[in-house]
């Protein structure tokens, strides 16, 4: 079986364990990948709708896996116990809060492995304020589209807005795609500002200093990953 370029970039990030939960599994390549490898020795695969979880359950079976991937139709990770907990292509606002109200099951976690779709500096804010430091980052282009990824344990971390934004370890890493995604985002912002600049609205105004913010921030990671060491 064969991951997608995202889903493997996550594989790589999960450390051996003894339990991991894959929510939101999908078809759950992922969970079958996990334990295929040794990496998981058992994996908990949820998601918040029946038909996906039926063809995953239909997968696992194919895989001969069913002793070591369980199924459970749940939204969120309520009443789920696992030392990893896998959350991939959702809303960070949503990831934030499916965190936030699973305290519980954060306490018996070792380790997170995450990958937001969206608001991700508010994600990154989000996790230090629930007592985790992010110790590893991934970030994978995809079908034109870009995906940031981070593996997180229980730890003080403290971010400013250009790591909050772009990545503490992404940064440190000086990440090859995240260079990509930086310059075409520059170019992006560039030519936004210059035809706002047009116009003359108090919404267009507000907007000018939105994006000069966001290019300057852009600008400063930049230079950060361009800066030789």
């Amino acid at each position: 079986m064969m991951l997608s370029n995202r889903l493997q970039a996550v594989k790589n990030l999960v450390s051996p364990c003894e339990v991991a939960a894959d929510i939101g599994c999908d078809h759950a390549y992922l969970a079958i990948e996990l334990v295929k490898d040794h990496i998981a020795k058992r994996v908990i695969a949820t998601d918040i709708n029946a038909g996906p979880l039926k063809i995953a359950e239909e997968h696992i079976r194919e895989a001969g896996l069913e002793n070591c991937i369980t199924t459970i139709q749940c939204d969120g990770i309520t009443g789920i116990y696992a030392d990893t907990i896998i959350i991939c292509g959702m809303g960070g606002k949503l990831m934030l809060r499916i965190l936030t109200d699973s305290l519980k099951e954060l306490e018996h976690a070792t380790t997170l492995i995450l990958q937001p779709q969206s608001e991700i500096a508010q994600f990154r804010n989000g996790l230090c304020e629930l007592g985790f430091e992010i110790v590893d980052e991934d970030f994978v282009i995809e079908d034109g589209k870009y995906y940031p990824m981070m593996k997180a344990q229980k730890g003080q971390m403290f971010l400013n807005d250009i790591t909050a934004t772009y990545g503490p370890v992404l940064l440190k890493k000086k990440h090859p795609d995240l260079k990509v995604f930086l310059k075409q985002q520059n170019a992006y912002l560039t030519d936004l500002l210059e035809e706002l600049k047009r116009f003359s609205s108090e919404k267009s105004v507000k907007r000018i200093e939105q994006i000069a913010e966001e290019l300057q921030l852009n600008e400063k990671a930049l230079r950060l990953i361009e800066t030789e060491t």
